[in-house]
Order: structure tokens, then sequence, then C-alpha cells
């Protein structure tokens, strides 16, 4: 039982420093960035394609009307086996087609590296964008101003585009505020790395990284991380059409938690010995937040069993308890925080709010089922 004990609250310190790190950081002001490279960069914008007919439009539109124009634009068409490629046609962008099949869109970004290298395509900043993205009108502008204050790589917010629709779009919502506006802000504004997740990363050509896994932006994440090579912030925003079913949301949660443990087995030795052997906060940071589906899921896991022990030992009922109220209030002054700090609709999300911590306990009971039945295969997940 105490070794139980021991492990959870370690599990629960390195959860929580995500929280501690925005409390850190609400005592700290902004700071003005100087302009250290007076040039503007080119960017070469990648949009990943695999039969995406129904949202691709949108995607090229967002970036054609974008307020900065030195800029390629490149559809990598991934086997698309619909209507996708015809209407691509009908803008003048850049096809780069792909017809053999692909396990993850990491393989169709290999692929393009690939051609505009050996093409001598690429301009200075590579920025990725999935396909059912909309996106804010300066996110070029902002990207480029940044980059002149010497980043190297740069995420910017993971937004919704269908925030309202139902329950599960409202947990999608703080989800992703939680990880864009309270994390990646927080981290900025400590001079520490944001995470990786999502459409709208960015960077230099020169930091080029073909990537093995299914979830690509977390490998990114982990590999940059670990080279000591700082991912700065910057507030401009995509937006994607979140899952509204259940079914939709077990195939996109198993994929992320796929994506995490394998990326766990692949790097994770080789980036604790790194952080040994060159220690700094930066690199501790970026581990533990690499380690929050993982950490979710294991507390889940020892929730589970103390609770079935607590059968034999009804003492320990009781401090269970007080512990899951604790991380229902937890959970839901988040939502609320988020609420009001992004100025959301409150009556269209409250069922959101009172129910957000049930969306974390199913991401770590998919964490788990994912332990017990791996799978690299890559679910597309059907838009609207």
């Amino acid at each position: 039982m105490i070794i139980f004990l021991i492990i959870a609250f370690i599990l629960i310190f390195v959860y929580i420093w995500g929280y501690i790190i925005c409390l850190i950081s609400s005592f700290k002001k902004d700071k003005k960035e100087k302009i250290l490279i007076n040039k503007d960069f080119s960017f070469t914008c990648l949009i990943c394609a695999h039969n995406e007919e129904k949202t691709i439009n949108k995607t090229i539109e967002d970036l054609l009307k974008q307020d900065y124009k030195n800029k390629d634009i490149y559809v990598i068409l991934d086997n698309c086996t619909d209507n996708t490629e015809n209407i691509v046609n009908k803008y003048k962008v850049n096809k780069i087609i792909k017809n053999t099949k692909s396990t993850c869109k990491g393989d169709a970004l290999n692929y393009s590296y690939d051609y505009l290298t050996k093409n001598n395509k690429l301009n200075d900043i590579i920025v990725i964008f999935d396909a059912d993205s909309n996106i804010d009108k300066d996110f070029l502008t902002k990207l480029n101003n940044k980059y002149k204050t010497g980043s190297q790589v740069v995420m910017t917010n993971t937004d919704s585009s269908n925030p309202y629709d139902n329950v599960i779009t409202n947990w999608y919502l703080f989800y992703w505020k939680m990880v864009s506006v309270l994390s990646r802000e927080s981290h900025s504004k400590l001079n520490l790395s944001s995470n990786i997740s999502g459409s709208g990363i960015s960077f230099k050509k020169e930091h080029i990284i073909k990537t093995k896994t299914i979830t690509e932006d977390t490998e990114l994440f982990f590999i940059y991380s670990k080279n000591n090579i700082k991912i700065d912030y910057v507030n401009t925003s995509t937006y994607q059409e979140q899952p509204t079913t259940f079914k939709q949301l077990f195939n996109q949660l198993y994929r992320w938690n796929n994506g995490d443990i394998k990326i766990n087995k692949l790097f994770k030795k080789d980036y604790l010995k790194s952080l040994i052997k060159d220690f700094n906060l930066t690199k501790l940071d970026a581990y533990f937040t690499s380690q929050n589906c993982g950490t979710l899921g294991r507390l889940v896991l020892i929730f589970i069993i103390m609770l079935i022990i607590s059968i034999f030992y009804n003492e320990l009922f009781k401090y269970l308890l007080i512990l899951f109220l604790i991380y229902i209030v937890l959970t839901t002054v988040t939502a609320i925080i988020i609420t009001i700090k992004s100025k959301l609709k409150i009556r269209k999300v409250y069922k959101g709010i009172l129910t957000y911590f049930l969306f974390l306990i199913i991401l770590g009971l998919i964490y788990d089922y994912a332990l017990i039945k791996p799978s690299d295969e890559w679910i597309k997940i059907d838009r609207k």
C-alpha cells in the first residue's frame, strides 16, 4: 500500500507540474521582445491531405488570404482516392503527389522534405498544416515577427472550429485551450519550451526531422527538447473540427496514446541519459510535459487498484473519495478559468465545465487500453 501511495504522489507531482508553471507565470509580466534579425523570412507552407475533399478548400483559401506574401503553398496529395486533387487544381498552389500508401502523416511529410530538397525549393521556414485547418489572417505575419527575434522553432495556438456542437466538443475546447492558452503561453512567459501538438508548427529548414511514429508532433517535441532546441510560442491560431461522437473521440485519443507509448519506447531512455548528462530546467520541464497522458493513465490505473483494495480496507475509501473530489474541483476550476479567460459563451459550455473531469478520466483509460492493446494504425477522423 505504501508503495502505491509513493508512486501516486510522484505521478501527481508530475501531472500538476503544468499547473505549477501556470501559477508561477501568472506573477510574471510579458516582456517586449527585441528584433535581432532585420530581414523578413520566406515560408514553405505544407498542407497534408489524404482524401480531404470536404475541408481542403477552406485551408487553401485561408493561406492565400494571408496578409504576408512571401510564401509558397504546397498541398501534399497523399494517395488521394476522392475529389481532393480536382479541388486543389482550382487554386494557384503547388502540388506534391504521393501515390504510395502512407501509414501516417509523418510519411507524407518525409516524402515532401525529400521532394523539396531535391528540387531546391525549401524556403527559410517550414510551416505544417492539417487539411481541415482554418487559419488566422495574420498567422504568417506573426510567425515572421517571432522568427526575427531569433527563434528556431515556433508553436502557435491549436483551437476548435466547432466548440459548441455538443459536450464532447466542449471537452476538446477546454483541452486545447489548456494546452495552448494556459500551457504554451505560461511556458513562453517563463522562457521555457512550449509543447508541440496539432496543426501550425513551424521550424527553420535546418531543423527538419523525419519522424517515425503516428504522432509526429509529439515526436518532434521529444527530439527538439532532447537536443536543447527551444520551442517558442506566438499567439496566433489554427482551428480544426473536433470529434463529435464517442467513436471519433476514442479513435483519436487511441491514436494519440499509441503514439506517446511508441515515442517513449524509442526515445525515453536516451532522453533521460541526456537529461542527466546535460541537466537544465527547460529539458526537465519538457520531459514532464511530454508525460502528461502517460501520467494520467497510470494515475487512473492506480486509483482503480486502490479502489478495489478499499473493499477490504474501508478507511482507505474515505481518502480516495477526498482525492477524487479534489480532482473534480481542480478540473472544474480549470474549465471555468479557461471559459473566463477565453470569453466563451457560458450557456453553451456549462455541460462541458461540469463534466470535464470525465474527459480526462476517459483519456487516462484509453492510455491504459493502448498499453494492453497497442496499434500503429492511423485511423482517419471523418470531418463535416
